[in-house]
C-alpha cells in the first residue's frame, strides 16, 4: 500500500528541535529580544520560539501536499477491503462441509440443548424419538434460535430489500469506526487556563488529540514535556511561553511513536472518508453476492466465528473442527465417600466434536471439558493450561451418528462431569485413582458444607441421594 508521510515526520527530518503548545508548532530560531524564548539559566544562550501553523492548519496542508499519495492510498485500500471480504467468503464456501455440519449443529443439536431450560431430558429425548410431548418446546427454542440469527445477522425479509454490496461496504465502515482511537499519549496535566490560553485559540485536530495539546519540546526525537516552574538552577533549560516560565521533563515515549500514531489516525479517517465514497466500487460485485440465500448467508456468517454462545449451550470452533458444548451452571457436587462434603465447580463448558462428511453428520472421540478444571478428578491432563481435556466415559457405552444419540453423548458427559465422586466412578477407579493421581492430591479446591454451597449460589449435586437443589 502507498506509503504517505505526514506534517510531524517531515518537520523533524527539517530540524531537530521544535515546541508544540496549545495546538500550535513553534520554531526554534537564532533570535533573541522575542517575547517567547528559550534560554540556558547562567549562559548566554537564547533562542527565540516562533508560532508556525496550527496542527489543524498542518494537517490540512498535509491533505493537499499528498493529495495524490491519499488518493493512491484509498485506491488501494478499497480494492484491498473488497478482496479480503470476498477472500473470507470464499474461504468459507470451499469448506462446505463447515456449513453444512454448522446447519446440523444449528437446527438439530442446539434446538434440543436449548429446550432443557423448559423440560426434563426424559421428556425431551421422546420427542427426538418421534414420541411427541416435548416436540413444542424444541420448536420453541428453534424459534428462540431463529431469532438471534436474525438480530445477529439479519433476517430475509431484510435481505430481500437490502443492498448486500452496499451491506458490504457498512460492514467495513463498522470495522474501521470500532477501530478509531481518540485517546492521548501524552497525559493532559495542563488545563488551557494553566497555559494562558483560551478555548477560541485552539483548534480541534488529531495531533492535538495525541498529545492533548500539551507544552512539549522535541529534540533529536526525545519527547520532553514542559512543566511550569518559576525557580531555575544554573544550566537549566528554561522555556517562556506565552508569559509563563517552563522546564523540560522527559517522557517515556519517543518522537517515533507520535508520528506512527499520528498517520494511523489519519489513515483510518482516510479510510472512511473513501468508503463513504465508495459506493460504486462495492457496487460491481452485487451480482455475485445476491446469489446467497438469507439461510445460507447465515450460515456462512456463523461459519466465520470462532464460537457462537446461545447462554446454555453454543459451539465454538477448535483447529477446524466444531465443538458442541452445554453450559453448566456453577455447582457443588458431593463427594461418594462423605455425605456432609461437596466439591465446588464454576460454569463450564462440556462438548462433543461434531462435524459432517459423505452426506452425514458424526461425532468422533470422548466428550471433553473446554474450561481448565484442574481440581476435577474425571479429566485427563486436568493441569493442561489450556483446558480442552478428555472426560471419562463412566457409561461404557458407544453412540451413534444420530440427533438423539449425539445429545445423549453429551448429556451423559454433563451428567458425569456433575458427578464425578458417585457409586459408579468411586467403584470404577481402584484404590480412588484417577489418572494415576489420588482423589486427596486432585481434589484441592476446599470443600464446602451443603449449607455453605447453597449460600455461595451453587446448585448442589447429591450422588448419594439421587438429587439436585
Amino acid at each position: 500500500m502507498v506509503e504517505v508521510t505526514n506534517f510531524l515526520e517531515r518537520i523533524a527530518q527539517r530540524q531537530s528541535s521544535f515546541v508544540l503548545f496549545g495546538s500550535r508548532v513553534y520554531d526554534i530560531v537564532n533570535s533573541n529580544g522575542l517575547p517567547d524564548s528559550l534560554t540556558a539559566v547562567g549562559s548566554n544562550l537564547e533562542m527565540g520560539l516562533v508560532p508556525s501553523l496550527s496542527f489543524s492548519e498542518f494537517e490540512r496542508l498535509d491533505e493537499r501536499v499528498e493529495v495524490k499519495g491519499i488518493e493512491a492510498y484509498c485506491r488501494d485500500y478499497i480494492a484491498n477491503a473488497i478482496d479480503q471480504e470476498l477472500r473470507a467468503e470464499e474461504d468459507v464456501r470451499r469448506e462446505k462441509n463447515r456449513v453444512y455440519a454448522l446447519k446440523f449443529i444449528m437446527t438439530e443439536l442446539l434446538p434440543f440443548l436449548v429446550s432443557k431450560k423448559y423440560s426434563t431430558d426424559e421428556l425431551l429425548f421422546k420427542s427426538l424419538n418421534g414420541d411427541g410431548g416435548g416436540q413444542t418446546l424444541i420448536d420453541q427454542a428453534k424459534a428462540e434460535i431463529a431469532d438471534k440469527l436474525n438480530q445477529d445477522f439479519g433476517t430475509g425479509d431484510e435481505a430481500e430489500f437490502e443492498d448486500p454490496a452496499e451491506q458490504m461496504r457498512q460492514n467495513v465502515l463498522a470495522k474501521e469506526r470500532r477501530g478509531v482511537r481518540v485517546e492521548a499519549i501524552v497525559p493532559a496535566k495542563l488545563s488551557l487556563e494553566d497555559m494562558g490560553l483560551t478555548e477560541d485559540q485552539v483548534q480541534d485536530s488529531v495531533l492535538g488529540q495525541i498529545t492533548s495539546n500539551q507544552p512539549v519540546y522535541i529534540t533529536n526525537g526525545r519527547v520532553f514535556r514542559l512543566e511550569p516552574q518559576q525557580r531555575f538552577q544554573p544550566g537549566d533549560f528554561k522555556f517562556k511561553l506565552n508569559g509563563k516560565t517552563y522546564r523540560p521533563v522527559f517522557e517515556s515515549l519517543d518522537l517515533p511513536r507520535i508520528v506512527s500514531e499520528l498517520s494511523e489516525r489519519r489513515q483510518v479517517m482516510w479510510r472512511m472518508d473513501a468508503l463513504e465514497r465508495s459506493k460504486d466500487a462495492f457496487q460491481e460485485i452485487k451480482g455475485k453476492l445476491r446469489q446467497e440465500a438469507v439461510s445460507e448467508r447465515q450460515m456462512y456468517e456463523l461459519a466465520k466465528l470462532e464460537e457462537y454462545d446461545l447462554d446454555t449451550c453454543g459451539f465454538l470452533m477448535r483447529d477446524g473442527r466444531y465443538f458442541v458444548y452445554s453450559k453448566t451452571p456453577k455447582f457443588a457436587t458431593q463427594d461418594g465417600r462423605k455425605k456432609d462434603v461437596f466439591w465446588p465447580y464454576e460454569a463450564t463448558r462440556v462438548a462433543i466434536k461434531v462435524g459432517w462428511e459423505d452426506g452425514r453428520a458424526y461425532t468422533t472421540d470422548k466428550a471433553i471439558v473446554i474450561d481448565r478444571r484442574e481440581f476435577h478428578p474425571c479429566l485427563s491432563g486436568r493441569t493442561r493450561e489450556g483446558g480442552f481435556c478428555s472426560l471419562c466415559n463412566l457409561n461404557e457405552r458407544s453412540y451413534s451418528n444420530t440427533a438423539p444419540e449425539m445429545v445423549r453423548k453429551l448429556s451423559d458427559a454433563v451428567q458425569v462431569f456433575k458427578e464425578p465422586l458417585n457409586k459408579r466412578s468411586l467403584d470404577s477407579h481402584k484404590g480412588h485413582s484417577y489418572f494415576g493421581d489420588h482423589l486427596n492430591d486432585i481434589l484441592k479446591q476446599g470443600a464446602l458444607t451443603r449449607e455453605q454451597a447453597i449460600e455461595q449460589g451453587y446448585e448442589v449435586v447429591e450422588v448419594l441421594e439421587r438429587k439436585i437443589t
